[in-house]
């Protein structure tokens, strides 16, 4: 078989990368062990939660429901007369395991968010740990700084507003 001159020699010849589609990447790095075991626990914790939420009957008052888990009264309440932005919490979490989404928010916007973000996220870790590589995304800093952000504003803001603190 005969080659065109600039393929038999080898100094004119150049390798052609493998085709690769643009915006994919590379095929994953495996989880080392330690972390899938870190990540499949979280994900089965978030989901002890959901559940222990679920079980939960929900305070009228909106706040108190931790109470039925054998926790104290909020401190904060008690020395300083108001609920702490974290008050609601638990009952925002066992409302919106009943699907009463607009109760949940009115009781703790960022326990909603919170609430909302719990089941995906637990699917993610449990998958991630069983597979030993990241699902669908991998997690970027910024983007978990970014969410983390938004439930802790969320709250404060409600929590300001409420008590007329803004």
């Amino acid at each position: 078989m005969h080659l065109p001159s600039d393929q038999q020699n080898p100094e004119n010849s150049r390798a052609v990368p493998p085709l690769q589609v643009p915006g994919s990447e590379p095929r994953p790095v495996k989880l080392p062990w330690v972390l899938r075991i870190a990540y499949f626990s979280l994900g089965l914790g978030l989901l002890g939660l959901l559940v222990v939420s679920r079980t939960l009957s929900p305070d009228p008052s909106g706040i108190g429901t931790h109470k039925q888990l054998g926790l104290p009264p909020c401190g904060y309440k008690i020395v300083f007369g108001v609920p702490c932005p974290s008050c609601g919490m638990t009952t925002s979490w066992a409302l919106a395991t009943r699907g009463k989404f607009i109760s949940s928010a009115r009781s703790n916007l960022g326990g909603f968010l919170l609430a909302l973000m719990a089941f995906p996220a637990a699917i993610w870790l449990l998958v991630a740990g069983y597979q030993g590589r990241w699902a669908y995304w991998q997690p970027r800093p910024i983007v978990l700084s970014g969410m983390c952000a938004l439930v802790i504003a969320a709250a404060l803001i409600q929590w300001a507003i409420r008590y007329q603190f803004l």
